[in-house]
């Protein structure tokens, strides 16, 4: 069911992903590969390898691989991690031994989530460290040189990944009280009349619709 709602919903967000492309395009360097052999091409001289981090190792995502793992480049690389996550609290045999291969090469670990912490010392058989999501490594400063528009209004900000009964019911309860009406950034659609769903928002638009906000009611912080 999930995956059909976003289905339906992605054409309606087509112009919110040109924008973001339009965005990484700008400002980010990228350099892409497609095979372990690509990626041992690409890495040339470099001195080190940082893996990370949200669910990289998740092998619900279909992340977990030799690529993620950092299995390509040579021995004298130095490998770690920032953050990463797992997004599960238990892994199969095979993807024990992949993550456990990978790993075993790195200088030190650094984790997201505590709860992925015993699988991963186990695998590590050393100490690891649990860190700050990246997302928030960043201040306000930094983010407001990308901010676009000033919104006049004033109004609610709901942001979830996925509509989720309790936070809209916060959202809807501040609007009565407040006479403020809802904008919702999220992946799907909710069909109400008091949300507005922001279906173009790209990188610039998103931190506007944060920084602008009277309120903001959310259950995720990326």
């Amino acid at each position: 069911k999930d995956k059909l709602e976003i289905k339906k919903a992605t054409r309606l967000y087509e112009k919110k992903y040109n924008k973001i492309a339009s965005f990484c395009s700008n400002h980010i360097k990228v350099r892409c590969c497609s095979s372990l052999d690509g990626a041992n091409a690409l890495v040339g001289d470099t001195d080190v390898l940082l893996a990370g981090s949200d669910q990289i190792w998740s092998p619900r995502a279909g992340l977990l691989s030799e690529f993620t793992t950092l299995q390509f480049g040579g021995e004298r690389l130095k490998r770690y991690s920032y953050a990463a996550s797992l997004g599960v609290q238990k892994l199969d045999a095979s993807e024990e031994s992949i993550l456990k291969k990978g790993i075993s090469k790195f200088e030190s670990v650094s984790l997201r989530e505590s709860s992925s912490e015993p699988i991963i010392k186990r695998l590590f058989n050393r100490d690891v460290v649990i860190s700050l999501d990246p997302t928030l490594l960043y201040d306000r400063s930094f983010w407001d040189q990308y901010v676009s528009d000033t919104i006049s209004q004033e109004y609610i900000l709901v942001y979830m990944l996925r509509p989720e009964p309790m936070t809209l019911l916060c959202a809807k309860k501040l609007s009565e009280r407040l006479g403020l009406p809802i904008y919702l950034l999220s992946n799907r659609i909710v069909n109400e009349k008091s949300v507005n769903n922001i279906t173009d928002a790209g990188v610039e638009d998103f931190l506007s619709y944060f920084q602008n906000a009277k309120y903001v009611v959310t259950n995720s912080f990326h």
